[in-house]
């Protein structure tokens, strides 16, 4: 369920979306939870909106993947427009078009993954603003289990961890195997682990081969992570079936989450 939100002082959020049915939806709800909203339609518009309002706006909601500018440059632009002002993006792409490249930016923002429900945006807002009051400030959430993630590339291990923990469950992760190994020794209440087959120094098969050996259960829910089809001389076939195709839908991520964490809960 989300959480109760405080009510809001009129403070103003610029959305910046180009699809007309979310850009609809977070505008909604944005102004039933007392805020002032304005819109834009693109990164340009956005940007413009800056120009003119900057000085009024107190957080930037925007889209990473727009037209004529990226959310990234929207808000880099919007440090210099809307100083202090939050900032909070959103995607549904868990792969390199969410990734901020070159852009410059005092913090890493918060992402909403889409889809998103209103509750959630209206969560994720509220979280927002009180990072940016309070930095470092830990974020409660219902706990439906500890998931171990093992990811070696830097953005995909902190964007599936910030999925994960707006999903409400308690996400941790390591970039390597031998790293799973020492977490693994001093966690017992991991309730799945989520593997990238293409680790350096170890592969996610050679991992699972010996979680297999030492804690059976967790292994026989564990999901594989891969770009590339497995090889079926390399894997069982209910292994091959626990594989989550990259670039990851997040949709279907949290899914497939769901599903396996259910699977290996008692009746």
């Amino acid at each position: 369920p989300a959480r109760s939100m405080a009510p809001t002082s009129g403070q103003t959020v610029l959305v910046v979306e180009d699809e007309p049915a979310v850009r609809a939806v977070a505008e909604r709800t944005l102004n039933q939870q007392g805020y002032r909203v304005l819109v834009a339609r693109d990164g340009a518009e956005g940007i413009e909106m800056l120009n003119r309002e900057g000085a009024r706006i107190d957080l930037v909601f925007s889209d990473v993947v727009l037209p004529h500018a990226s959310g990234y440059q929207v808000l880099e632009h919007a440090q210099r427009a809307a100083p202090g002002a939050a900032q909070l993006l959103t995607s549904g792409y868990l792969d390199n078009r969410a990734q901020p490249g070159d852009h410059q930016l005092a913090a890493p923002p918060q992402i909403l993954w889409k889809p998103y429900t209103p509750a959630l945006l209206a969560d994720a807002v509220r979280d927002a603003f009180a990072s940016r009051a309070l930095p470092g400030e830990a974020i409660a959430s219902i706990h439906n289990g500890r998931v171990l993630v093992i990811e070696d590339d830097d953005h995909l291990r902190e964007a599936m961890t910030r999925i994960l923990e707006r999903a409400a469950y308690q996400a941790d992760a390591v970039p390597t195997a031998a790293a799973a190994r020492a977490y693994l020794a001093d966690h017992d209440d991991v309730a799945l682990v989520l593997c990238d087959v293409g680790l350096p120094e170890e592969t996610g098969i050679q991992f699972h081969q010996w979680l297999r050996s030492v804690r059976p259960a967790l292994a026989d829910g564990m999901l594989l992570m891969s770009g590339s089809a497995l090889d079926p001389a390399e894997v069982d076939a209910s292994l091959a079936e626990r594989l989550i195709a990259k670039p990851i839908d997040v949709r279907d991520f949290l899914a497939r989450i769901s599903r396996a964490i259910g699977a290996g809960r008692p009746a």
